[in-house]
């Protein structure tokens, strides 16, 4: 079984979070909010100006989805103690997956590659919804162009 990257972080959901609107502030967001959900951080949300305006994008943290991976692995896992163990680990890894990820999509973002609307489409924020999801809901239908 292959393991996911950083299974073993230690390093806590907030300071990711701190290094991750460090790297966004760094490369031009001007504004930067966290989504919590009964304390817990989900996502976030940031505004980056563009050639095209000033664009929002929502990240999402999917906690659920990393505790299933990681609990799944434990074969103690109907102890309760282990279960809110083994989720705020899953808090720990997805934030840190995050960062590493946010971090190399900048990079390439830096050498000129590719641009951060480029990147971030899928989070492009689009009457409260991202784009990903909209085209999810839309079952991934969209015009087809007229030709001519």
């Amino acid at each position: 079984m292959v393991k996911i990257a950083n299974a073993t972080t230690e390093v806590p959901a907030e300071k990711s979070i701190a290094e991750i609107m460090a790297i966004l502030t760094k490369h031009g967001a001007t504004e930067i909010m966290s989504s919590y959900n009964a304390g817990t951080a989900i996502g976030l949300t940031f505004v980056v100006p563009t050639k095209h305006g000033s664009l929002a994008f929502q990240l999402p943290a999917h906690i659920e989805k990393v505790y299933s991976i990681l609990i799944n692995e434990r074969y103690d896992a109907w102890k309760e103690d282990v279960k809110t163990r083994v989720h705020k680990q899953a808090e720990r890894v997805a934030w840190r997956i995050l960062k590493d990820w946010i971090r190399a999509q900048m990079a390439i973002v830096q050498t000129e590659m590719v641009t951060v609307e480029e990147v971030f489409l899928p989070y492009l924020q689009i009457q409260g919804k991202s784009l990903y999801q909209t085209l999810v809901d839309g079952q991934f239908k969209y015009p087809q162009l007229k030709e001519g």
